[in-house]
């Protein structure tokens, strides 16, 4: 149910944003989707698994503080959130469609 709950989430800010950016510059969805996927993609990446940005600030604040936090198992640094799988999907399937669309008009 969680893994549903955040398909449709992910999905819905993904297909909301290249929804809105292609009305705001008047140009069609599958000119944005490719962008916008990539883009999620790399910040969920960035702000999730091993070594990521968020891990570095909690080993920063260890460091100054001398607490050492315990990871849940769920939740411990290198195991990356369905999120970033749904966006990585998606940014595959929508580079696909834009190479399958601009194909035809080649």
């Amino acid at each position: 149910m969680k893994k549903l709950l955040s398909l449709i989430i992910t999905l819905c800010i993904l297909f909301g944003a290249t929804y809105l950016f292609s009305n705001l510059m008047n140009s069609k969805m599958i000119d944005w989707a490719f962008g916008i996927g990539l883009f999620f993609t790399l910040v969920l990446l960035f702000l999730s698994g091993k070594g990521n940005f968020s891990v570095n600030i909690d080993n920063q604040a260890q460091a100054a503080s001398g607490i050492k936090q315990h990871y849940e198992e769920t939740n411990y640094p290198g195991k990356y959130p369905f999120a970033l799988y749904v966006s990585i999907t998606y940014t595959i399937v929508s580079f696909i469609g834009m190479i399958s669309y601009y194909w035809k008009e080649i």
